[in-house]
């Protein structure tokens, strides 16, 4: 049976029940949430708010005073700066009282949604996944780690006269404010009208949110500056500003003399992110960072629906496919929180990610004993849900790895071979006569990036080079004195409303051959293209831009095609593909 839709008519139970969080700033206590006042405006005293240090996976939660049958709940989201606070947060149901010693995602508990993104400016309903029974119903901020955390970093000056004083000091994890603390970084005056300093993720991320710790006593050092993303590593005679870059959020004026949030305006993606003031010739600009902490991409297989090839129970635990994605990691089966299948020929567990994701990295939790049943695996996505007569290798599919040998009785993270699309992903055992179980999967994606593919007259274009932000990599383009023209393919994740397409030539120059851009509603070969009624974008001469307004079909699959041109060569060396809609803004970096 399908649980009931939200509706407004459905009594609230919540209303002035009992009510808890995981902390408390000022007097913004947990019971405001559930006092019958939705007042967006959080000068009327009538919002809840945790404690800046409580940043991890802060929780609210409400006592129902039994356990009952929950279908949906209302959310009521603060209007103002802060709106961004509530994103890719999870709704639960426990039987036991959440407190800061055992947090909702230590407990034994079933999800209701997931919600990713930030939540609106309004009022709205969330409809359960399915009907979930608890007396605590408790909404918490997904889990986040800080992948800058005693990662190598480094500034546009030492201060000489104070050498235990480096860069590293701004990812130690220690965010004390006091100069006397020794744990804030500081760059030496008169060195340049634009300091910077610069941490290396070890690898290319999608950066959605920093939080930045100031020093105390100086506050007003740290100013107007530009927080980024590069894939060069910055140096004192190649500084950020100056390297190809994507922005993720600009701050205007000085900056509190506390600990703040920043939510990246763009999904800026790169290995080197920089904090760098923007002053001029005549500053004399010192750049101080007391903490610098970066967060990535969410789990995003947590709460949903699961499926495996059978399911053996026991008296104390179900086994069933959920498990897995319960939130709950620990390795010891009688706790009650691991799968198990029976003893089958090519066991399998799937989870579905509720759309197409372009998935990276999955992290895979192990029982304790027994831990060498988990063996010789493959991690693959397909289109198509496996059923218990259709598995997943009976389905077209992607490979994102294979596992050889025993797992080890520990979590571990495992990263694809290269970046695998697909909206099921399951974990299967190529073994006959075998037990699939798992205690807990991870999954993280690309939020949403390009899959572009490039055909001409050539056949082995690395499209690696025109996507990399990096405009001394190219790829020469031909267009042959034939038919057979060069061409662009450009496919899309998902549909938008609004796309922007910039292409730089070598020397930051523009397209200067003869081109247009179509989209389609399908995806067809740029002949088909032509012959299915395609739309026709705007060409922007000298700006190397293509822009295409996709209000009446949304723009997934588009085509930059150049007809009858002349011959000539030229290298193309960077290609941003950028788009807008309802809930999110998408900006990439002028060339």
């Amino acid at each position: 049976m399908p649980p009931a839709k939200y509706s407004r008519a459905s009594p609230n139970v919540a209303l002035h029940r009992p009510a808890y969080q995981s902390s408390t700033n000022n007097m913004d206590h947990a019971d405001k949430a559930v006092d019958g006042n939705a007042n967006m405006d959080y000068n009327n005293r009538s919002c809840t708010v945790t404690l800046d240090i409580d940043y991890t996976r802060p929780w609210w939660a409400v006592d129902l005073g039994t356990t009952m049958s929950v279908v949906a709940i209302q959310i009521t989201n603060r209007k103002d700066a802060y709106t961004e606070r509530l994103h890719d947060f999870t709704v639960g149901l426990t039987d036991t009282l959440p407190t800061t010693e055992t947090p909702p995602h230590d407990l034994p508990r079933q999800v209701c949604t997931v919600y990713e993104g930030i939540f609106p400016v309004a009022t709205q309903g969330l409809n359960c996944t399915n009907v979930f029974r608890g007396r605590y119903l408790f909404v918490q901020i997904a889990a986040s780690v800080n992948i800058a955390l005693g990662r190598p970093s480094f500034q546009s000056s030492n201060n000489n006269s104070r050498k235990y004083i480096t860069a590293d000091l701004a990812v130690d994890g220690n965010e004390e404010g006091e100069w006397t603390s020794f744990s804030c970084t500081v760059t030496t005056h008169n060195h340049s009208p634009n300091p910077w300093w610069a941490v290396d993720l070890a690898s290319k991320l999608f950066v959605f949110q920093i939080q930045i710790a100031n020093r105390v006593e100086v506050p007003e050092r740290l100013h107007d500056f530009t927080v980024g993303l590069t894939n060069i590593r910055p140096t004192a005679t190649t500084v950020p500003q100056n390297l190809p870059h994507v922005v993720c959020f600009v701050h205007p004026g000085p900056f509190p003399p506390t600990k703040k949030t920043l939510t990246c305006s763009n999904l800026a993606r790169g290995r080197y992110l920089f904090i760098q003031i923007k002053g001029n010739a005549d500053a004399d600009d010192v750049l101080t960072l007391c903490e610098v902490e970066v967060y990535s991409s969410v789990n995003v297989a947590l709460g949903q629906p699961a499926y495996q090839s059978s399911t053996h129970t026991f008296p104390y635990t179900s086994g069933n496919a959920t498990l897995a994605v319960d939130g709950i990691a620990h390795g010891l089966f009688g706790k009650g929180s691991c799968t198990h299948t029976e003893a089958t020929s090519s066991p399998w567990w799937a989870v579905d990610l509720g759309t197409q994701r372009l998935v990276y990295e999955i992290q895979v939790a192990n029982r304790v004993n027994d831990h060498e049943r988990l063996c010789n695996f493959t991690v693959g996505l397909t289109h198509t849900q496996p059923t218990k007569t259709n598995g997943p290798d009976k389905s077209p599919h992607q490979e994102c790895l294979f596992y050889s040998g025993a797992f080890p009785a520990t979590r571990l993270t495992l990263t694809c071979n290269k970046p695998t699309w697909g909206r099921y992903l399951f974990i299967q055992i190529n073994a006959s006569q075998h037990v699939l179980t798992l205690c807990e999967v991870e999954v993280y994606y690309y939020f949403d990036t390009s899959v572009i593919e490039m055909t001409g007259y050539r056949n082995d274009y690395n499209v690696d080079d025109v996507t990399d932000l990096n405009n001394a990599t190219c790829q020469q383009v031909t267009t042959p004195e034939s038919d057979e023209a060069f061409r662009l393919r450009v496919h899309l994740p998902t549909a938008h409303k609004h796309v922007t397409l910039t292409a730089v030539l070598d020397g930051g120059q523009c397209l200067d051959f003869p081109a247009t851009m179509v989209y389609t509603e399908g995806d067809r070969s740029v002949l088909a293209s032509y012959q299915n009624n395609p739309v026709f974008c705007d060409n922007q001469p000298g700006k190397c831009v293509f822009e295409c307004d996709c209000s009446d079909m949304p723009c997934q699959y588009l085509h930059i095609v150049v007809l009858s041109a002349p011959y000539r060569q030229r290298d193309l060396c960077e290609i941003f593909v950028t788009w807008k809609d309802d809930m999110k803004t998408v900006d990439m970096p002028d060339p």
